[in-house]
This record gives C-alpha cells, sequence and structure tokens, in this order.
C-alpha cells in the first residue's frame, strides 16, 4: 500500500483539528468540576487531607488555566497537554506516597483506597493528551517510579503494612494498572487505524471529485452539486444560473507554445476565475478548455455580471506564455421542471453561439427564446 502524504497522517498533538481542541477543552473544564465535586464531598465528612487542601485548588487552577489557553491561545495547545499530564501525574503519585509514608503506623485505608482508584486516571490522561509514544513513556515511568518504589520500601521495611495484607493489594492494583496501560494501547493502535483509513477515504473521495491538472471540482462533482441546487430550485425556488466558458483558440495556444503552456493557461485561469467567484459558487473543469461556474442563489442579471467579470478580467490578465488569452461564455439560468441535462446544453448552445459570433464575449440563452446577445465588449 502506497505511504499516505502529509496531509492524510493522524493529527498530533499542536495541530489537531478545531473538534479535538472542544473535546480537550471540555475534558479540562469537566476536570474542574470533578475536583471541586470530590473536595467538597472529602471536606463535608472530614476527610479532606492537608496535602488536598491546597494540592486541589492547584489542579483547578490549571486546568481552568488549560482550557482558557486552548480557547484564546489555542497555538499553546502542545504546553497545555504536557502540563495536564505533568500535573495529574504528579499528584497522584505524591498522594500516594504521602499515604503510604506521610504517617506512623499502617496507611489511611480510606486515603490509600481513594488514591488507588484514581490512579488510572494518569495512563487515561497520558494516551488522551499526548502522542502514543509519548504516552507509553509516561505510562512507564508512572508505573516504574510507584510500584517499583513501594514494593522496594514494603520489602526494606519502610511502610507498615498494618493488618491489611499490603503487598497482595498492591499487586493485585500493579497488575490491574499494567492490564489498562495493555488496552489503553490497543485503543490508541485502533484509533490510528481508523483515523488512516477515514482520512484515506477522504483523500480518494476527494481525489474522485477534482480535476488532478487544476484541482477544481471535475466534471462528476459538478453533475452531482447541479442536481443538488435544481432540486433547491424544485423546493424552494432558490435561483441557479449556469456559466459555460471556453478558452478562446486554445488548440493554437498548445501548438505554439506546446502542451506545458495550455496547462499552464488552465492552471492560471482557474486561480484568476476562482478570485472572481463569491464562496456560494461552484468553479470547475468540465473538460478539455472548457470550465462551468455554478451560480447558486443568483439571478439572470447577476449571472450576466458575473461572466463579464469573468470575461474582462481574462482578457486584462498577463498569462505566463505571453499571449493574451480570451474567453467566450454561455449563459443560462435553470427554470422549473427542467433536468440537469438541459440546463447545461442551453448553456452549451449558448457558448456556441458566442464562438460562432466572433468569441471574447458574453452570450444568453433563454428558455423560451433563441440564444440572446449580452453586451458584446470585445
Amino acid at each position: 500500500m502506497p505511504s499516505l502524504p502529509p496531509s492524510m497522517l493522524p493529527h498530533q498533538p499542536g495541530s489537531g483539528p478545531n473538534a479535538e481542541l472542544r473535546m480537550l477543552r471540555n475534558l479540562l473544564m469537566a476536570g474542574c468540576v470533578a475536583v471541586l465535586v470530590n473536595a467538597l464531598l472529602e471536606l463535608s465528612h472530614g476527610r479532606l487531607s492537608p496535602w488536598d487542601r491546597w494540592a486541589y485548588p492547584l489542579i483547578t487552577v490549571v486546568f481552568a488555566c488549560g482550557a482558557a489557553l486552548l480557547h484564546w491561545r489555542p497555538r499553546w495547545e502542545r504546553l497545555v497537554r504536557r502540563v495536564t499530564v505533568v500535573t495529574l501525574n504528579v499528584y497522584l503519585g505524591a498522594a500516594l506516597y504521602l499515604v503510604l509514608l506521610a504517617q506512623q503506623g499502617p496507611p489511611d485505608l480510606y486515603q490509600l483506597v481513594s488514591n488507588l482508584y484514581w490512579l488510572p486516571l494518569t495512563y487515561g490522561c497520558a494516551f488522551i493528551f499526548l502522542s502514543r509514544r509519548d504516552a507509553l513513556i509516561v505510562s512507564a515511568c508512572m508505573y516504574v517510579t510507584l510500584f517499583g518504589g513501594i514494593f522496594w520500601l514494603l520489602q526494606h521495611g519502610v511502610i507498615d503494612p498494618g493488618p491489611v495484607p499490603l503487598g497482595v493489594i498492591l499487586s493485585n492494583v500493579a497488575i490491574a494498572q499494567l492490564i489498562y496501560v495493555v488496552l489503553l494501547l490497543a485503543i490508541s493502535n485502533l484509533r490510528l487505524d481508523y483515523l488512516r483509513t477515514r482520512e484515506r477515504a477522504e483523500w480518494m473521495q476527494q481525489i474522485a471529485a477534482s480535476d488532478p491538472l487544476t484541482g477544481l471540482a471535475n466534471r462528476r462533482a459538478l453533475n452531482e452539486r447541479l442536481v443538488g441546487s435544481m432540486a433547491l430550485l424544485e423546493r424552494h425556488g432558490q435561483p441557479l444560473s449556469l456559466l459555460m466558458l471556453d478558452i478562446d483558440d486554445f488548440k493554437q495556444i498548445n501548438d505554439e507554445h506546446g502542451h506545458a503552456s495550455g496547462d499552464a493557461v488552465l492552471v492560471e485561469l482557474a486561480g484568476l476565475m476562482s478570485e472572481q467567484l463569491r464562496v456560494s459558487d461552484q468553479l470547475g473543469r468540465w473538460g478539455g478548455e472548457e470550465f462551468l461556474v455554478l451560480a447558486a442563489s443568483t439571478p439572470l442579471e447577476a449571472a450576466l455580471e458575473l461572466a463579464e467579470r469573468i470575461r474582462s478580467a481574462t482578457q486584462a490578465y498577463r498569462f505566463s506564455h505571453g499571449r493574451p488569452v480570451t474567453v467566450s461564455i454561455g449563459v443560462a439560468q435553470a427554470v422549473s421542471g427542467e433536468r440537469p441535462e438541459q440546463l447545461v446544453a442551453r448553456a452549451d448552445v449558448a457558448l456556441y453561439e458566442a464562438k460562432r459570433l466572433g468569441r471574447n464575449q458574453v452570450r444568453l440563452h433563454r428558455m423560451d427564446a433563441q440564444p440572446g446577445p449580452h453586451a458584446d465588449t470585445r
């Protein structure tokens, strides 16, 4: 399978889309709420430790500032991700060690259990906020630091296990944490495969709907857009005008200057026309040297003005091969009950009329009349 281009790779930290930024902001705000609710519950039951009295406000501030930075300064996303993971890992790791070491005798069972069931957040947060590689590094460091250190302290009698089988409990917790990391890694791999598959599908869809030379919509995409626009005309009476454009004497350009110059003219003209259009207009390459413009919500007068603007801009433009280029344009407005191919045929008739009458002009085809003239501004 060929490798994907850079734009096809899944988003890395620091360059995620808006949807991912919103998700991260929501997670940070949810973290603020969770910390505050937990603090109130522990305070109301007299279980808030001296360590947590200052740690909870600090974590809340870090999460809230991170959410604000993601909203107002998205370019700091990478920093926010790392600070969030470091803050959570340092807090949960230090809190567990404090429970085990900060008092004489066996650890407080509530504080121990409370810290142990929050511990998986360290790994989950790492895999959400960091790249897969960085998440694995952080998780491995956290795992070794916590359980390697704790079991060493237990073995040397530094930690008093008390009446509970602390070593067995922590062994089960260590095994569970390892399973969590493996599961998170599997989920991360599945997500990566999903992103690659989705973006490849989107990339292939874009290729299938675009002209490889100009990057504009191709005939297939134009036909699909035309069918949709005609449906809007039928349902809501939304006006639709069609411009069919052909480069005058294009064969002569190829014969005299070569096909590379002809291709350059097509690309330059595509860019020039794009500058004349509105966001709602659809420009595409119909085939060869012919282009099509679907002007949605555009009455006939506005479509004629647009066509004339394109014609004038083309005539005034300095193309790279050094010779002037002109275009002929046929304009038609869709009417209710008309099929898409009929509208295209009428625009083509108007274009043929512009060619027959001398090129470099705009001609109009009305449904109830023969192709009519527009101002001949050659």
